[in-house]
């Protein structure tokens, strides 16, 4: 017999199996996870779908593989669709490069252009999965009819030049003096750009005023992830590990941008989320949020992926942003046909995975 044969499949939801999955996905990660963040990402964001598990079991019937499949709300230009985000894909060690995981994941997609990709009941179907895979992953779901893979590009600003000047001589802290002047040439860099003199607030929770902005926001363009105040509400203020932190970009007292970010040790501020209300306004968006990190005096360098192709990009390298080489990737499955795409352009960043 086909060794391949004495496995099966079959899908469950999230509830009544958080042991097993979690279970199954720590016995495969070098970094395990709380059951605390599983049930963040499987039962935080309220969908019009409830989360699916797919499942590959030994002849025994043991589960030995998995795919979770969450879905969430994405914007197709004017129209709010699902999509069906996969993530903590698993298979026991002993058994990869088996085909295993390939069939199971046949199965998956399958199983849901059947079952979501199209109209029921009046509601249209979920429009594509999506993933942000491992060279892995990506490979095997492309045997599997997903698109090919597409590339993200990190941007980064550099606020105090002098980390590399560290590095290269290996002193731990140079003098004052030495410090400064770079600082100080990056400030007037900062300040030197044109359009709109803007402020960024930090603030402590999504309020009121995200979802006004995201309501006026133009998406007519775009496929970008819903950024309602109760999505970021989600995304960021509930998440059970990592704190983030809120800047409002404001303008005579309205708001017309906002930035998500968190930072480490080492002075790196990661921005997970950017979004200006108009386009012509990243630069001064931008040159609001680098004036802050600039004078908190902990910010070495401010990075940002985002999508190749970004509609932001071309504004990120006019403000001084230095586009570094690809990393990681995005695939996509449209369930219904790839015409729901439009000619649209997609709006990513590292806010669109959930980690």
């Amino acid at each position: 017999m086909n060794p391949q044969e004495a496995y099966s499949f079959s899908v469950s939801g999230y509830e009544g199996h958080e042991a097993e999955v979690l279970d199954l996905r720590n016995r495969n990660r070098a970094a395990p996870c709380a059951g605390s963040y599983m049930d963040w990402r499987y039962r935080g964001e309220e969908g019009a779908y409830d989360p699916l598990i797919y499942w590959a079991h030994s002849d025994e019937g043991e589960p030995v593989g998995m795919a979770g499949v969450i879905f969430r709300p994405y914007w197709i230009g004017d129209e709010r669709r699902y999509f069906a985000v996969l993530g903590d894909v698993s298979l026991d060690e002993g058994l990869r490069g088996k085909g295993i995981g390939k069939r199971m994941l046949e199965y998956m997609t399958q199983h849901l252009r059947a079952t979501h990709g199209q109209t029921v009941n009046g509601r249209d179907g979920v429009a594509c999965c999506f993933v942000i895979p491992t060279e892995t992953l990506g490979s095997c779901l492309l045997s599997c009819g997903w698109e090919d893979s597409q590339a993200f590009v990190w941007y980064l600003w550099v606020i105090d030049p002098t980390y590399k000047l560290e590095e290269w001589i290996g002193a731990k802290a140079l003098p004052p003096l030495v410090r400064e002047i770079p600082r100080k040439i990056t400030g007037l860099r900062i300040g030197a750009g044109k359009g709109p003199e803007l402020d960024a607030e930090p603030v402590g929770q999504v309020d009121e005023a995200f979802d006004r902005f995201w309501n006026e926001l133009a998406k007519d363009d775009l496929i970008l992830r819903d950024r309602c105040a109760a999505s970021l509400r989600w995304r960021y203020e509930t998440h059970p590990d990592r704190p983030y932190e809120f800047r409002k970009i404001m303008q005579k007292g309205t708001m017309v941008g906002y930035v998500v970010c968190d930072r480490d040790e080492h002075g790196n501020c990661w921005v997970n989320d950017l979004l200006a209300l108009r386009t012509e306004l990243v630069p001064s968006v931008v040159r609001a949020f680098l004036r802050e990190e600039w004078k908190n005096g902990r910010t070495r360098v401010v990075r940002l992926k985002l999508s190749r192709n970004h509609p932001y990009e071309s504004e990120l390298l006019r403000c001084g942003f230095l586009r570094r080489s690809y990393q990681d990737s995005y695939q996509v499955c449209w369930l219904g046909g790839n015409a729901a795409k439009g000619g649209k352009n997609w709006f990513l960043s590292s806010g669109d995975k959930d980690t």
